[in-house]
């Protein structure tokens, strides 16, 4: 009873251990520098994924001059999720596989809010806040710029409307309430750049209960126009009674 028990008391520990690590990897500051926040005690730019018992938090600034072009892209590489930084100092690349959730933070600016850039199962995520987009497509940064880009079907295309904003956007208009979890998607359709985003829009019948509704909208990751809303018929008519 004694062995069964200490293996129970084991048993959390080693499962710990082959959990994926979570970590943010880079941090672009204010001044538009890139610095490496979580690196490997032994090399800090190694290719290999940084295993959790060597992590140790340090700054690392990358390239000398902060005014000078740098990009950072994250991208899928068959199975494989890869961090790459460009800069004076050449490419580095790392394989973030296994470190899932947020990776990239991009600090506040005065025109341009914090972000949190990253992967989750096998989709990129973009965070504003307590608000995350997913996508399939790989992202790129201009860290001088603070500006982000998707790699599309159609080429390379600046992401100027974050998911915060389209999600504000939807609910100011009231098209809906709330949303699913993981409701909002970062797509292209006929080339027009999109977020997706499926939640309820909740109905008070008679002030006796409340309704949620279906409903899923298109906002433009271009300019944040509603471009879409589905929904019921019978919504679009007598919805208003019961907003």
């Amino acid at each position: 009873m004694r062995k069964i028990r200490y293996l129970l008391f084991l048993l959390p520990f080693f499962f710990g251990l082959a959990t994926p690590a979570k970590a943010t990897l880079l941090t672009v500051r204010e001044s538009g520098e890139i610095v490496w926040k979580v690196l490997s005690s032994e090399d800090s730019l190694a290719l290999n994924t940084p295993q959790r018992e060597s992590l140790t938090v340090k700054e690392v600034a990358v390239g000398g001059n902060i005014d000078s072009e740098k990009t950072i892209s994250l991208l899928r590489d068959g199975d494989k999720f890869k961090l790459t930084v460009n800069s004076p100092d050449g490419e580095k690349d790392l394989d973030v596989t296994d470190i899932s959730g947020e990776l990239i933070e991009i600090e506040e600016r005065p025109q341009v809010k914090k972000i949190q850039i990253g992967h989750q199962g096998d989709k990129f995520i973009i965070q504003q806040g307590d608000t995350m987009a997913l996508t399939d497509f790989p992202i790129d940064i201009n860290p001088t710029k603070a500006e982000i880009s998707v790699l599309t079907q159609s080429g390379l295309r600046f992401l100027a409307v974050l998911p915060k904003d389209a999600l504000d956007g939807v609910l100011k208009a009231k098209v809906l309430n709330k949303i699913n979890t993981n409701g909002i998607n970062l797509l292209e359709k006929d080339q027009e750049l999109t977020y997706d985003i499926d939640g309820f829009r909740t109905l008070n019948v008679f002030n006796l209960f409340n309704y949620d509704v279906p409903v899923k909208a298109s906002v433009s990751a271009v300019n944040g126009e509603i471009i879409f809303v589905e929904q019921p018929q019978w919504l679009r008519v007598i919805g208003f009674i019961f907003s």
